[in-house]
């Protein structure tokens, strides 16, 4: 019984793996119908440059105009980046709270939402600032050693 519910499922895949081939190839065959139509074979007859009295142009319909697309925010956030590891906040509670700002001073509305922070940006910030700032170390600490108790660490 197994066995034949495992076959039926086989053939329904199968039978769904073939319809969508057969649907995208339709498709390409539109697609490749709708272009040969949109080209226009003009033979210019006006034109007596000498040549040859059979020249062809070819000319195709105007390319319809795409949409725009959505701004992307490519501001640094330096000083975002320093408060967050400067009192421990993790990516996405800084991106609310920075976002949560943004949207209080009318810079994010409902209808403009390309300044919106997301923790990915704030990462990436908080990496560069990193980067850029110069690792303060203290030369006068040779080594830090443990003596086993929890309670004294001493250094020399």
């Amino acid at each position: 019984m197994k066995e034949t519910e495992r076959i039926r499922k086989h053939q329904k895949r199968k039978a769904a793996e073939s319809e969508s081939l057969r649907v995208r190839t339709e498709k390409m065959t539109n697609l490749a119908d709708n272009i040969d139509n949109d080209i226009m074979i003009v033979d210019d007859d006006n034109n007596d440059d000498g040549d040859d009295p059979g020249d062809i142009s070819l000319t195709f319909p105007p390319s319809p105009k795409k949409p725009r697309k959505k701004t992307q925010m490519t501001v640094k956030l330096p000083a975002t980046a320093m408060a967050c590891d400067r009192y421990g906040l993790s990516d996405r509670a800084s991106a609310s709270i920075t976002t949560a700002v943004l949207h209080d001073l009318d810079i994010v509305t409902s209808d403009d939402s390309s300044k919106i922070i997301d923790r990915s940006k704030v990462r990436r910030s908080r990496e560069t600032t990193r980067k850029l700032q110069p690792v303060e170390s203290d030369a006068s600490l040779r080594g830090l050693f443990f003596d086993g108790r929890k309670d004294k660490t001493s250094y020399r």
